[in-house]
């Protein structure tokens, strides 16, 4: 009975939630040119000391990863179910990792 009540409220207190319809229809056409316009580099390149960091990620700088970042924090800032999960002083740029199928085949979050 005890460790049901405390799975329970650990369970109650998750560190993650999910996020149904964070961006526009627009938007999610929007990232998916940019993906798949956009150069990925060695995801190194953000953290060249982490010897087991595999991925790729659009280039840092870029025109692309400006655009992509400004429409991704666009979103979660102005997303009140995001405001209210999250108390964020500063939000870091958000980056698109690796290639995958475009945003609209995926289920939105």
């Amino acid at each position: 009975m005890i460790a049901a009540a405390w799975h329970r409220t650990a369970m109650e207190s998750a560190m993650f939630t999910e996020i149904e319809n964070l961006l526009s229809e627009a938007e999610l056409q929007r990232l998916d040119q940019i993906v798949a316009e956009a150069r990925f580099v060695d995801g190194r390149a953000s953290n060249p000391h982490n010897i087991a960091k595999n991925n790729l990620q659009i280039e840092h700088g870029s025109d692309l990863h400006k655009e992509s970042s400004q429409i991704l924090g666009q979103a979660l800032v102005r997303n009140e179910e995001v405001r209210n999960f999250a108390f964020f002083k500063r939000l870091a740029p958000p980056r698109f990792n690796g290639r995958g199928r475009p945003l609209s085949d995926r289920r939105r979050r």
